[in-house]
């Protein structure tokens, strides 16, 4: 939402306003609980939580709380090999070949000719065929495998379709040119230089001592719901709190520079 003046005034003034809005939404969405941060001139201007991260223990969010962040684990990903861009280490429009060289699709023309930058555009062709990934019970070397299976529902490059599977392999680009798991090169990279506390596994979210149930609805009723693995980690994996988020949101607000320190070009 955009505030007249925001980018000037104090936050304070507009806090009321927010604060009915979200009370408005989670009503509406049936949502137990969230936090925000909002992030002006640079600053960490507003850190704030509401609800309850755990309806049937009475457990109210924290600014800590951890959440699975899902997609949003995304833009970790392609920034991740935009520092291995930075690093002349990696290329945008090299085949995804070049970097796997057992990587197949079902076109033989797309296998030799897709991008790191289709990968990440969702320009590969494919479908979403989350069923590959939604089980989770394959490892990242078999759904790689598998994709060489995978019809595809329209020619590369010619549209956009939002394809989970292709941030798998984008993950994986990044451990064969880094040397390192895609978890281990995101922490030592990203989310420490940040200061940012994060998980990877919905097992280490289970055990944290802070960190959002999941609700599901069933036509007009919410649902305590499992916390389901996510194995294509590269393409949602993240987990995290609103407070480490924050840092995130400076760090692309600032065009890749974290307090003085500049990360990506």
């Amino acid at each position: 939402m955009a505030f007249p003046g925001a980018h000037s005034e104090p936050i304070a003034a507009f806090v009321p306003d927010l604060d009915a809005l979200i009370a408005e939404a989670m009503d509406e969405w049936k949502i137990p609980g969230l936090a925000i941060a909002v992030v002006q001139n640079g600053e960490v201007a507003l850190l704030k939580a509401y609800g309850l991260r755990d309806v049937e223990a009475g457990l109210t969010v924290t600014t800590d709380t951890h959440f699975m962040i899902c997609s949003i684990t995304k833009s970790f990903t392609s920034s991740g090999l935009a520092l291995l861009v930075d690093e002349r280490r990696l290329d945008w429009d090299k085949p995804v070949r070049d970097y796997i060289p057992e990587f197949r699709l079902y076109d033989a023309v797309a296998t030799d000719r897709i991008t790191v930058r289709d990968l990440l555009c969702h320009h590969s062709g494919l479908p979403r065929h989350d069923w590959i990934h939604m089980p989770c019970d394959l490892s990242p070397q078999q759904m790689l495998a598998a994709m060489r299976y995978l019809e595809p529902s329209k020619d590369i490059r010619s549209t956009f379709q939002y394809q989970n599977l292709g941030y798998l392999v984008a993950g994986m680009v990044a451990e064969r040119i880094s040397g390192q798991h895609w978890t281990e090169f995101t922490r030592a990279r990203l989310t420490d230089k940040l200061r940012m506390t994060v998980t990877f596994t919905a097992a280490e979210l289970a055990a944290a001592d802070d960190a959002a149930v999941p609700y599901a609805m069933d036509g007009d009723t919410r649902l305590r719901a499992e916390r389901w693995p996510i194995r294509a980690t590269a393409a949602g994996g993240i987990n995290t709190s609103i407070a480490s988020f924050a840092n995130w949101l400076r760090l692309h607000l600032d065009k890749g520079e974290f307090e003085g320190q500049r990360l990506l070009s």
